[in-house]
């Protein structure tokens, strides 16, 4: 008689899980007195799969984000190293001398005028 004992619950447990295959186990009164605590666990899931959602977006924003820094970053020493060549004193010379203004490059220093204070 103990074999059919050990039998019993096997063909309980299978039993079972067929029911849930089926989908008879939504009109079972377990799912009834429970479905508060389903309904937690469904909205802590939807919760989650936002939170993860949310954060994939951030992470390929940030990413946007310091590739434009980057480029932005070189674009600023390219025109920084641009102007220390064009405002070297040898080019401002050759400008200077290639236009017909009239203004050359001075042979004597700068000197300081002083007046007298009244």
């Amino acid at each position: 008689m103990e074999t059919t004992q050990e039998n019993t619950p096997k063909k309980n447990r299978w039993a079972t899980i067929r029911n849930i295959f089926i989908g008879e186990f939504l009109n079972v009164e377990f799912v009834k007195r429970n479905r508060l605590l389903l309904l937690v666990v469904f909205l802590m899931l939807m919760h989650y799969v936002h939170n993860r959602y949310s954060m994939q977006r951030k992470i390929v924003e940030i990413d946007k984000l310091k590739k434009e820094r980057l480029d932005a970053r070189y674009e600023a020493l390219s025109v920084s190293s641009e102007l220390t060549v064009r405002t070297r004193q040898s080019k401002l010379e050759d400008y200077i001398g290639d236009t017909e203004n009239g203004l050359k490059v001075p042979n004597q220093p700068p000197y300081v005028i002083k007046t007298e204070k009244k």
